[in-house]
C-alpha cells in the first residue's frame, strides 16, 4: 500500500491523468492538498475540483483523505501535512503529485517529505511525480533529487571516475578494484565507498552488476559536465 500526496487547484484532469500513470491500487491512500483561501470563485472551484476527483477515485475502493491547508502559513501548512503523513505512517511507499494546485502548496508538500524522512520516519521511501500539462512526458523522481544526500570527497571522486571511464553495469569485484587502483585506497575502502552509494540510493546491485539509479546518473553527469566550468 501506498500514500499518494497530490496538489489540488482547478484541473481535474491533470490529476487524474497523473494518478492513472502512476498507478493505484485497493488500499492505497490518496491525500488531496489543497487551500480554501483566495475569493470566492477560485474557492468554488477548488471545491467542484476535490468533489470531482472523489467521486471518480471513490468507485474503485480508494480512500482520499483531505489535507487542507491555509495556503497563507508555511510552518503550519508544513505541519498540517506531516501531522497527517504521521497517521499513515504504516504506509512506508509516498508518491507526491505535483502537477496541479498553488505553487507555494507545492513547496510546502516538498518541504514536508524532506522533514517527514530527515527527522521522523527515515525509512520511508518517497517519490515525486512531475508531468507535462499535456500528458506527452512524465518522470518519477526520488526525493533526493532534491535533497541531495551528503557525500565526502572520495564518493565523489569515485563517481566521477565510474561515470567518465564507461564502468557501470560491471560487476562489482571489477569496480572495486578500478577504485582501488586509481584512486590509491584499499580494495576494504573501495568496498566500502561502493556501499555506502549504494546506501545513498546512488547505485544499486543486482546479482553481482552495479548500475546508475537516476539520482547517482544526474550527480555523475553533473560532476563531469561540472569540469568544464
Amino acid at each position: 500500500m501506498k500514500v499518494v500526496l497530490t496538489t489540488v487547484g482547478f484541473s481535474v484532469d491533470l490529476i487524474i491523468r497523473s494518478l492513472l500513470k502512476i498507478g493505484l491500487d485497493k488500499g492505497d491512500v490518496i491525500g488531496l492538498v489543497y487551500s480554501l483561501s483566495g475569493s470566492d470563485r477560485d474557492r468554488k472551484r477548488v471545491e467542484d475540483t476535490v468533489k470531482a476527483i472523489k467521486n471518480i477515485v471513490n468507485k474503485t475502493g480508494i480512500i482520499c483523505q483531505d489535507i487542507v491547508i491555509t495556503g497563507t502559513d508555511f510552518v503550519r501548512d508544513v505541519n498540517i501535512i506531516i501531522d497527517t503523513l504521521k497517521i499513515l505512517r504504516n504506509n512506508k511507499s509516498i508518491i507526491a503529485s505535483l502537477v496541479g494546485g498553488m505553487r507555494i502548496a507545492i513547496i510546502e508538500v516538498l518541504v514536508s517529505l524532506m522533514l517527514y524522512k530527515r527527522l521522523i520516519c527515515p525509512e520511508a521511501e518517497i517519490k515525486l511525480h512531475i508531468m507535462r500539462e499535456d500528458g506527452i512526458y512524465d518522470i518519477v523522481l526520488p526525493l533526493e533529487a532534491i535533497d541531495l544526500p551528503d557525500l565526502g570527497k572520495r564518493e565523489l571522486e569515485a563517481l566521477k571516475i565510474l561515470g567518465k571511464n564507461k564502468l557501470l553495469n560491471r560487476t562489482r569485484s571489477e569496480l572495486v578494484n578500478f577504485l582501488s587502483k586509481n584512486m590509491s585506497i584499499t580494495v576494504s575502502m573501495a568496498y566500502k565507498i561502493l556501499h555506502r552509494l549504494k546506501k545513498e540510493g546512488l547505485l544499486q546491485i543486482a546479482d553481482g552488476i552495479v548500475k546508475s539509479t537516476l539520482l547517482g546518473t544526474l550527480i555523475i553527469t553533473t560532476l563531469i559536465e561540472g569540469e568544464d566550468v
